[in-house]
């Protein structure tokens, strides 16, 4: 029967090896799962740089957006009354030769509806465009 001996060292490195392999598997699959999670946290980390910006560049386009929008309401001074239900805002104005319709069908506006008291917009972002009627009708009171 031969017994390793301690001294020489590639029985020492066997030994370690047979004695910790369980460790040192533990370690690599840590350290790969660590560094998977350094990369996620690297890559969202930008993209959401990059979702601010482009959240940044929507806003400011949508503050011109409503500019153009009330511009071609007539101005805040025009609009008597306004409401809004589900995907319709709901209109009655001061001066309806003012109102450009063409000028609102670029400001997300789907469709128009005049009738002879009242005009009907039809747009998936009917509210964003009630308050921003609410808000420039409150900066000029």
């Amino acid at each position: 029967m031969f017994l390793f001996s301690a001294t020489s060292p590639e029985n020492e490195l066997n030994y370690f090896l047979r004695t910790n392999a369980l460790w040192i598997a533990l370690s690599f699959a840590i350290l790969i799962v660590l560094t998977l999670v350094i990369i996620f946290i690297i890559y969202f980390c930008r993209r959401n740089k990059n979702k601010k910006k482009e959240a940044e560049a929507l806003l400011a386009k949508q503050e011109s957006d409503m500019a153009t929008f009330m511009a071609a309401l007539g101005g805040a001074d025009n609009v008597q009354e306004c409401s809004f239900k589900g995907s319709r805002l709901i209109l009655k104005l001061k001066d309806y030769s003012l109102f450009k319709s063409d000028e609102i069908k670029k400001c997300h506006v789907d469709s128009v509806i005049k009738m002879s008291e009242k005009i009907i917009l039809v747009s998936k972002i009917a509210k964003d465009l009630y308050a921003a009627i609410a808000v420039d009708s409150d900066r000029n009171v």
